[in-house]
Parts: C-alpha cells; sequence; structure tokens
C-alpha cells in the first residue's frame, strides 16, 4: 500500500507537468501469466514499465481534449474510502451495511447545493451512459403508466414517440437496450445553424401533431460539442 501511495501521490504532484497526447499505440506485446502470479510489487512494476509512460494527465488542468473524468483530491479520497470498506449491500433498516444511508445523505447534501426541492429523488450510477439508461427507463415506465401498461413486465408492442434535436450518443444506445427503438426519434430542428439547442417552435409544432398522444422528450444540459443547452424553462411551461 505504500508503494501506491506514494506513486498515486506523485503522478497528483505532477499533473500540471505531464502530457497531454501520445504518438505511442496500443501494446501489442504479450505477457504470460506465470503459474502462482506476479504479486502486488512486480504487478506494480510491470504497470510502470508497459502503462505509466504513456498515461496522459487527462485530469490536469492544460489537457482540453474532451469531457473527462473528476479525479478531484476530494473525489479520489472518497474512491480510496469506497475500495477500502468495500460494502455492497444497500439496506436502509440497520440490516446488512450502510451503503443506501450514505447515498441517501449525499443526496439530500446535492439537492441543498442545487437549491432543488427536497421532494427530488436521486440515485447514483456508474457514468453517462447508466445515467441517460435510468431515466429513459423510468420516462418508459411513465408513458406506459399513461397507456394503462406497465412496459417492464409486459414488454413493449407498440411504437414510442421521442422527441429530440441534438442527443447524446448514450441516449440512442439506450433507446436500443430499453427496447424503444434508436429509429423512433422524431428530430426537432436546433433554434439556428449555429446552435445545437432545441428549437421551441418546432418542438411546439410537432407536439401539437402528436394530437395528446404522450411522448418523450430528451433535452441537452450543455451538449458535448458546443456545450449548448435547451430552454429548459421554455419546455417547461
Amino acid at each position: 500500500m505504500d508503494i501506491i501511495k506514494k506513486q498515486s501521490t506523485e503522478y497528483l504532484n505532477s499533473l500540471a507537468d505531464r502530457p497531454t497526447s501520445i504518438t505511442s499505440t496500443f501494446i501489442s506485446e504479450a505477457i504470460d501469466i506465470p503459474e502462482y502470479g506476479y504479486g502486488t510489487e512486480e504487478v506494480i512494476k510491470l504497470f510502470n514499465k508497459r502503462f505509466e509512460p504513456i498515461m496522459v494527465g487527462s485530469a490536469g488542468p492544460r489537457y482540453l481534449g474532451f469531457v473527462t473524468g473528476g479525479a478531484t483530491p476530494a473525489s479520489v479520497a472518497g474512491d480510496w474510502l469506497t475500495s477500502i470498506y468495500d460494502q455492497n449491500t444497500q439496506s436502509t433498516k440497520g440490516q446488512g451495511d450502510i451503503s443506501a444511508n450514505v447515498e441517501m445523505e449525499t443526496i439530500k447534501l446535492i439537492l441543498e447545493l442545487l437549491e432543488l426541492p427536497d421532494s427530488f429523488l436521486g440515485g447514483f450510477v456508474t457514468g453517462a451512459t447508466m445515467s441517460n439508461f435510468t431515466c429513459l427507463a423510468v420516462a418508459r415506465q411513465w408513458l406506459g403508466k399513461e397507456k394503462g401498461r406497465d412496459f417492464a413486465k409486459e414488454g413493449i408492442s407498440e411504437t414510442i414517440k421521442v422527441l429530440t434535436a441534438t442527443p447524446h450518443s448514450s441516449s440512442i444506445k439506450s433507446l436500443s437496450l430499453l427496447g424503444m427503438g434508436s429509429n423512433n426519434i422524431i428530430k426537432i430542428r436546433t433554434d439556428g445553424d449555429d446552435r445545437e439547442a432545441i428549437s421551441i417552435k418546432d418542438l411546439e409544432e410537432q407536439i401539437i401533431k402528436l394530437n395528446g398522444e404522450p411522448f418523450i422528450l430528451i433535452s441537452s444540459g450543455g451538449t458535448v460539442n458546443t456545450v449548448d443547452f435547451d430552454d429548459f424553462i421554455q419546455i417547461k411551461s
């Protein structure tokens, strides 16, 4: 652990000076696994020889390539504690561990930070894909309830209308995984040629065409290419 602690600290302290791109290609050289394994120290040596020199400073201040994770010192500490305590039974009734309690308390703090109503619910997922997947799963169930159906139990036997302008690729993937069909999107125009935000006027026209039929709207809160935002206030009203 001392070796890992030392190396991790040195890496974090050198982030600002690390390269932000590399020219090396994937290392294809194969290694054999010995019968009794390598052991921690030898694995670290192999990692430092094969991979560490080509690690880019994606968490550093000069990396502007694309959206990356949020490995701040505070989040690294939280990640380490999560791995060390290794709690994995979600329980809020005093049985098992308290993972769910930690999550619920953190959600309350996030609601306070973002000035959201206490009635809001939340949960933690692994990343963008599972976030959009979860939201669309909830939307799918809501839409089914509007039609008097439980799609999770009965399956989907009809076309679900999904309106959007510039959805994230993970949203398209999630539509496929949830059985709603990635081709069943009603594409809404953007708010001008130089924008990625949804056109409220076109959105209204498309909603009118649905003649009261329930639908799912995928909005963008900061698109990948231009960080454009849909007008959520107009959409809500």
